[in-house]
């Protein structure tokens, strides 16, 4: 009479074992996620979760949706032939080649450590013979960057990667980044001084602030995206 019991049991066991490693392996597979992805994990909010669900090429209303939700028709107007955000731009050039706009949304608060203004800034720019504008570049700047210190006797030298850098300051990761910058030009296509076609190569960059050991230099590092090594490369910028 007891077997039928045992049985019960013996499945039961065998199906919490197996729901224990099915989220051991969902929960590895986020952990290598987050680990391909720059050091921002203190730097996450809503703004941040706004900006990486833009994209190059996106439109106006697709970018506008994302960021006023329901109400994004208020926050957009028509000008020079273009729909375009309402308020007033950081940058306009209008030119019988194209349209530029650069917009800046969330507005850092006082206290904020950023030295930029607002959390995500936008370029915007018209295609070769499109009148409608899309998203060419996007960047993101936290409230509260962070700056650690190198150890002693180190310092960040030109070609290192993101993390050779890191192996060189205190504490793990370098770090909440100052600003995040990820730009793909190559389907707009100016004319640029000497009028010829320009198609850049798509580019990202990410910006950290360090101390020396000391204190008393302080590093403002631009790490370029090497997308053949698939890695950050402390750059010139």
């Amino acid at each position: 009479m007891s077997i039928p019991v045992t049985k019960k049991k013996s499945l039961t066991l065998t199906k919490m074992l197996a729901k224990t490693i099915t989220l051991i392996v969902m929960l590895t597979l986020l952990f290598s996620l987050t680990l391909m992805l720059p050091n921002s994990a203190n730097a996450a909010s809503k703004e941040c979760e706004v900006y990486k669900k833009i994209k190059p090429g996106m439109t106006v209303i697709e970018a506008a949706k994302l960021i006023y939700g329901k109400t994004y028709k208020k926050h957009l107007k028509k000008e020079y032939g273009v729909t375009t955000f309402s308020k007033r731009p950081f940058y306009r050039d209008i030119s019988k080649t194209g349209k530029n706009y650069e917009f800046g949304f969330y507005t850092h608060d006082q206290k904020s450590k950023s030295m930029y203004s607002h959390k995500i800034g936008l370029g915007l720019f018209t295609k070769k013979e499109n009148k409608e504008l899309y998203v060419g570049w996007k960047a993101y700047s936290p409230e509260n960057p962070s700056a650690k210190k190198f150890y002693n006797g180190k310092k960040p030298k030109y070609g290192m990667t993101i993390s050779q850098v890191d192996k060189s300051l205190s504490g793990k990761g370098l770090g909440v980044f100052d600003h995040l910058y990820s730009e793909d030009l190559t389907k707009f296509g100016y004319v640029d001084n000497n009028g010829k076609n320009v198609y850049p190569d798509k580019s990202s960059w990410i910006y950290y602030q360090a101390k020396s050991h000391s204190g008393k230099i302080d590093y403002y590092m631009f790490f370029n995206y090497d997308y053949k090594k698939k890695t950050y490369i402390y750059a010139k910028q």
